[in-house]
């Protein structure tokens, strides 16, 4: 991935102080948490670990990872909340094994307060999730964020940029697949998500016959050609739930799905929810 075509959009930046009140559970956004504690700590627990987070480290939760926050004592923490635009289909953590955490300077606690002088309207309301993590909060952010003028947007991206990097600094690249020719059919995957792609396509692409593609495929990536696209297919569509206004059939065909209801099922089984409820439930 071009760092150039890393799109950071600042949704949300401040610093809050919480009282023993940080306690959130299942979290799960379609953007990423940058924090910077100021005082006391508070724990993040992502697939069944728990962090703790204390003074002196950057924290990092990239976009769609599920997540609980606690705290049992005064925490103060700058937070900032940052949407990657979707210019290009792979994003950032496709590219990058992200640390969680990573030490914090002087330079990088400037940059949190520069970016919430910089952005004041952009402090969260609340810091409950149910009251800012939902379709048409997230709309009214982007939106908001376009709309600043181009001074702003460019200082406040650079300062995003500089935090970024940081954990990009310590991070192990991973490819999309340890295989040259299976790592390019990914692309063309990602690249051809709203088409009708076949196995005879993609086994084409990486110059081999479909029965040895589906095997290097499975062996590089440990899904099937099939379950891949789908898993990718329905990550894209719930972030076109949260931040349009598009139906569920507008959406399913948008990401290759003839059939509506074949969408539906898809997405049920691996998110567990199906496109409404999913729309309508913070997450």
């Amino acid at each position: 991935m071009d760092i150039n075509d890393f799109h950071p959009i600042v949704l949300h930046t401040g610093k809050a102080d919480h009282q023993a009140n940080w306690n959130w559970h299942n979290v799960c956004s379609p953007f990423s948490r940058i924090y910077c504690v100021a005082s006391g700590s508070g724990t993040v627990e992502i697939a069944g670990h728990t962090h703790t987070l204390t003074p002196g480290h950057l924290y990092l939760i990239p976009a769609f990872v599920r997540h609980t926050t606690s705290c049992t004592d005064r925490f103060v923490h700058h937070y900032i909340h940052v949407y990657e635009e979707g210019h290009v289909p792979t994003s950032l953590t496709d590219h990058y094994q992200l640390p969680f955490a990573v030490e914090a300077s002087e330079t990088d606690i400037h940059l949190f307060e520069r970016l919430a002088l910089l952005n004041p309207t952009m402090v969260l309301p609340e810091s409950n999730p149910k009251g800012y993590d939902n379709r048409h909060t997230l709309a009214q952010s982007i939106l908001h964020n376009k709309q600043r003028s181009e001074w702003l947007k460019m200082e406040s991206r650079g300062i995003v940029l500089q935090l970024f990097s940081r954990f990009v600094a310590q991070a192990t690249p991973q490819p999309l697949a340890r295989d040259p020719r299976i790592h390019h059919a990914i692309a063309y995957i990602h690249t051809h998500l709203a088409e009708q792609t076949t196995i005879t396509t993609l086994a084409h692409e990486a110059c081999l016959s479909p029965e040895h593609f589906i095997r290097l495929f499975t062996q590089n990536i440990g899904y099937t050609p099939n379950q891949y696209i789908n898993q990718k297919r329905i990550e894209r569509a719930q972030l076109l739930l949260i931040t349009t206004s598009q139906s569920v059939k507008e959406i399913a065909l948008t990401m290759g799905y003839t059939d509506a209801s074949y969408f539906v099922r898809a997405f049920k089984r691996i998110t567990g929810l199906t496109p409404n409820k999913y729309r309508l439930t913070p997450q």
